[in-house]
């Protein structure tokens, strides 16, 4: 979906800004002896946003890991069972996560929750992008489940 590209590409963007930002930091660090201010507060806070707006985006292409050599054990029937039981948990999990991870958001902007260090960096924006993420992730997983649910496993006239 538009959404979930859109938060990929953000946090591709936000990738690069960080790369840009970490880089000018060691190059103000190691040749002027100038690094830049909370470049480890401002990365942390990031990071959020890289790993989890794009989880969505991952599972939706596929991208995510599976045990093949495990999975290739089982015929059509099996990796049926196995990928319904599999989206369904990955489903109720970050449901359960994404539901927490709001809460944590919320309360972080009440309480006007800051990281200590040399600039006042509030925590919300990165709980926010961690509750975003998990939730597009969910959300995922149900699209992902529903779809797999609709197309039933096939058997081959071979047999396998």
């Amino acid at each position: 979906s538009i959404t979930i590209k859109g938060a990929a590409l953000f946090s591709g963007v936000v990738v690069l800004l960080l790369s840009i930002y970490v880089t000018a930091d060691v190059g103000g660090r190691y040749l002027f002896n100038q690094p830049l201010p909370a470049t480890f507060e401002l990365a942390k806070t990031l990071m959020a946003f890289v790993v989890f707006l794009a989880l969505a985006y991952t599972l939706a292409r596929g991208g995510h890991l599976r045990l093949g050599f495990l999975f290739q054990r089982f015929g059509p029937r099996g990796r049926f069972c196995i990928d319904i039981l599999s989206l369904l948990i990955g489903l109720i999990l970050f449901a359960v996560i994404s539901w927490q991870a709001w809460d944590w958001a919320w309360e972080a902007w009440q309480t006007k929750e800051y990281m200590e260090g040399i600039l006042k960096i509030p925590y919300w924006p990165a709980k926010i992008g961690f509750a975003l993420g998990v939730l597009l992730f969910s959300i995922q997983f149900a699209i992902d489940f529903i779809h797999r649910i609709n197309k039933p496993f096939k058997i081959s006239q071979g047999g396998q």
